[in-house]
């Protein structure tokens, strides 16, 4: 068919929020600085320029990890690594820029990403 699309993808990201989890005398935190991924994809046209897909590879990312108990604080920077998988839609805006929602889950992580990926 047409509409159908596959390819691969190599893609770096930046950024993200804070995950915190509180309790009464401490705290833990997780604060997302970069992420990668090298992923297969395949996708469907659904009109002109917006396309479904489902992506599967390899992945990570790296975060800052912040735990507190009596007040004695632990920074360290930590990474995960793996299988990623991920579903999204895509709204190409012209030949080289796109608008592109995304959710993508690995082994012991997931988020959710909205950007605006560029064609070379």
């Amino acid at each position: 068919s047409n509409r159908l699309r596959l390819g691969g993808e190599v893609a770096v990201h930046g950024g993200g929020g804070t995950a915190r989890s509180q309790q009464v005398f401490a705290y833990a935190e997780q604060k997302a600085t970069w992420g990668y991924s090298l992923t297969a994809r395949a996708g469907y046209v659904l009109s002109q320029g917006t396309m479904i897909f489902a992506e599967a590879g390899y992945g990570g990312y790296r975060f800052d990890g912040r735990t507190s108990s009596n007040l004695i604080a632990d920074g360290s920077l930590n990474e995960t690594n793996g299988l990623v998988a991920g579903i999204g839609i895509e709204q190409r805006l012209n030949r080289t820029l796109s608008v592109r929602l995304r959710g993508q889950v690995g082994e012991s992580h997931g988020r959710i990403m909205l950007g605006l990926p560029i064609r070379f």
